[in-house]
């Protein structure tokens, strides 16, 4: 989602070609996040080795996945607030509203549990009934679905409204969770049950990358006015990554105390309260200008904000 043009402003079409800069920033960005999957892939593969090697219990091995979160939490903090401040005009607030909604996005994302499978993935196999070695392998299957799951997404982004695609998605991870708990308390140990959890994973991560994750970081994007972007961003984010953190560091703890069953069911719960939060208070972006966004925050019509604006896909509004 992006404002009008102002008269006179110079645009790439002006100069005829791609703007340099822009490149540049979109190759660092995609390389930075690159990097940080692939961090999240080699401890999921890695853990193994460092319970047995270095002695690991539940809460030291929460504390080794999730501390590189902290980090990203408040570098998102920070840095929103610093890209107001030199990148911007000077920061307005305003909104307020719209920052609740923003944070509420990202916890919804987070509290499905997805990085529970993301970072403890080959563990939760081995529980289920595989070796390590099998687990291992296995667990590439999550990685593929996920990224295949990604492309659909962002395709269905131009055709669906951003609700309807998040609700849905939710309705599949929620589901997905209830199986796998399920199944792991009735299911033997054993090969078998292991098969049947994989498959429950790599549906739970088919739903959660093809809506959840693909619609919270556009909707982070488009949600904000221009003028507090960065902030709003930054705060959002911060949530996001603590939230992140708090799934990654209590996994290992949560299987400890409550069992694997118990602790997926404590997703799903969640799930539902995710459902409802964006049922009650999440806006229609699709169609929509920042302006006609704006304006019906303040007019306080849930309505109009849980409908799909009106305009055509272009420069001004959101695909």
């Amino acid at each position: 989602m992006t404002l009008p043009v102002a008269p006179g402003t110079a645009t790439t079409a002006d100069h005829g070609e791609p703007n340099k800069n822009l490149k540049r920033i979109m190759a660092v960005s995609t390389l930075g996040g690159l990097l940080f999957g692939y961090d999240t892939g080699v401890i999921n593969g890695a853990l193994p080795f460092m319970e047995e090697d270095l002695g690991l219990t539940p809460f030291t091995t929460g504390l080794v996945t999730s501390s590189l979160l902290l980090g990203a939490a408040f570098g998102a903090m920070f840095g929103g607030r610093l890209a107001d401040r030199y990148g911007r005009r000077r920061m307005i607030m305003a909104l307020a509203g719209v920052f609740l909604i923003g944070i509420g996005i990202a916890v919804c994302q987070q509290i499905t549990g997805v990085n529970s499978i993301m970072y403890y993935g080959t563990e939760i196999l081995k529980q289920a009934g595989f070796g390590t070695q099998a687990a291992l392998t296995a667990n590439i299957a999550n990685g593929v679905v996920s990224v295949v799951a990604v492309f659909f997404g962002i395709w269905l982004l131009g055709k669906v409204g951003r609700r309807p695609m998040l609700i849905t998605g939710q309705l599949g991870t929620i589901s997905a969770l209830a199986l796998i708990g399920f199944f792991s308390s009735v299911l033997p140990e054993g090969t078998a049950r292991g098969f049947v959890i994989l498959s429950l994973t790599v549906t739970f991560l088919a739903f959660q990358q093809a809506s959840i994750s693909t619609v919270t970081w556009l909707m982070l994007s488009e949600i904000f006015p221009q003028r507090i972007r960065g902030l709003g961003m930054g705060v959002a984010t911060f949530v996001l990554w603590i939230v992140n953190f708090g799934v990654g560091f209590s996994f290992p703890m949560l299987v400890d105390a409550m069992g694997i069953s118990n602790t997926f069911y404590l997703f799903a719960v969640l799930g539902v309260g995710a459902v409802v939060f964006v049922k009650l208070y999440l806006p229609e972006t699709r169609g929509k200008t920042l302006e006609e966004l704006e304006e019906e925050f303040r007019a306080g019509d849930r309505a109009a904000l849980a409908r799909p604006g009106s305009g055509t896909v272009g420069p001004h509004h959101a695909a």
